[in-house]
């Protein structure tokens, strides 16, 4: 997890530019993007309701394709 450290610090489109090139593949995002909202979702509050192990299930046959860019 150490290499998604920054993945916060990107935006969509610098995201996109890893997953494209191979550097990122979905569930590596997906568990980034759970972690972030884990720190932060009990401050702002902004998202009530998260199916974090539903995404892990629905994701696990595309675990190893890269993020595309559409």
């Amino acid at each position: 997890m150490a290499k998604l450290r920054g993945l916060s610090q990107l935006d969509r489109v610098a995201q996109a530019a890893l997953g494209a090139r191979g550097d990122l593949t979905a569930s590596e995002l997906l568990e980034a993007f759970a972690e972030r909202l884990e720190a932060l979702n009990p401050l702002l509050r902004a998202v009530p309701v998260v199916d974090v192990e539903r995404a892990r299930g629905e994701g696990t046959a595309r675990s190893a394709e890269p993020v595309n860019a559409k």
